[in-house]
């Protein structure tokens, strides 16, 4: 690619930018003699496509007339090269789509306008005064209110989607909110479990002495109820959790309230104890006669 400014041959590219979902390539160029920047394009040939006029005539399809009218109508807007490449390329393909080797003038105004109204509403009117040839005022207030309704229709469209969209973040905040609260009494729940799990493990009946045999008994006992008052603390979480529902209370005192896990436990706890009680009271007299 030769430089525009001093014909050197040895030029680099700097950028490269995609153009309209890659139906065109924008690239950045600097020659590496005299360091000017110029920017080139490389897109896809249109086969002998033809615009066919109002008055009959036809001439090639040619997208620098469209970016120079569509300068004028951009003149003083905040409109960049970058936006204008993109709609030449957007009307390219939409002029492809059509599948004719000749299209009328028409098709390509209307094509332009389409884009030009999401674009910039005043150059929107720029091309159309131009195009449509508005003959008086009143087709200019006509085009004026349509752009204006269509504008209204868009704020309060966006309006609605805006405040479904703060709904839909805010009820997912709480439910974040919720998740890290059920996490960290969980985290604290099976911390605490975990504590009595090595507490009550490390127990060891056997290893008792005949002179401390009460003192452990009794502190076995105080370590089991903990862990029973533990259990019964975070009962809810676990019922939560397991997906469960508490059993509603009989009417009868006497009825236990869950047949789960804490059900079985003090059960088994009321069975077993009476019996290590007795065995323990009966070892230590046995103990003491055979010493004797």
């Amino acid at each position: 690619m030769r430089c525009p400014y001093c014909r050197a041959r040895d030029t680099r590219v700097i950028d490269s930018r995609d153009l309209n979902s890659g139906d065109a390539i924008r690239r950045r160029r600097e020659c590496v003699v005299c360091s000017k920047r110029f920017t080139t394009y490389e897109r896809f040939e249109m086969a002998s496509l033809m615009v066919v006029k109002k008055d009959g005539r036809r001439e090639e399809w040619d997208p620098v007339k469209l970016r120079q009218k569509l300068r004028v109508a951009l003149t003083k807007r905040p409109v960049g090269e970058k936006q204008i490449d993109e709609l030449i390329s957007g009307v390219e393909s939409d002029l492809l789509s059509l599948g004719l080797p000749e299209v009328p003038s028409a098709s390509i105004g209307e094509a332009v306008l389409k884009r030009l109204r999401d674009l910039d509403h005043v150059a929107y009117i720029r091309f159309a005064s131009v195009y449509r040839e508005f003959a008086d005022v009143a087709d200019l207030k006509r085009e004026l209110e349509d752009l204006q309704q269509r504008r209204e229709a868009f704020t309060q469209g966006s309006a609605q989607v805006v405040e479904e969209l703060s709904r839909s973040i805010a009820a997912l905040d709480r439910e974040a909110e919720e998740a890290q609260r059920r996490a960290d009494d969980c985290a604290n729940a099976r911390q605490s479990l975990e504590h009595y799990h090595r507490t009550l493990g490390s127990i060891r009946p056997q290893m008792w002495s005949r002179d401390q045999l009460r003192q452990e008994l009794i502190r076995a006992q105080s370590q089991l109820g903990e862990a029973e008052e533990e259990l019964n603390g975070i009962s809810p979480l676990l019922t939560s959790i397991r997906g469960g529902k508490k059993v509603a209370k009989s009417a009868s005192k006497n009825e236990p309230e869950t047949q789960g896990f804490l059900y079985w436990f003090r059960a088994g706890l009321a069975f077993t104890l009476p019996v290590m009680i007795f065995a323990a009271v009966l070892g230590l007299f046995f103990l003491i006669f055979s010493g004797s």
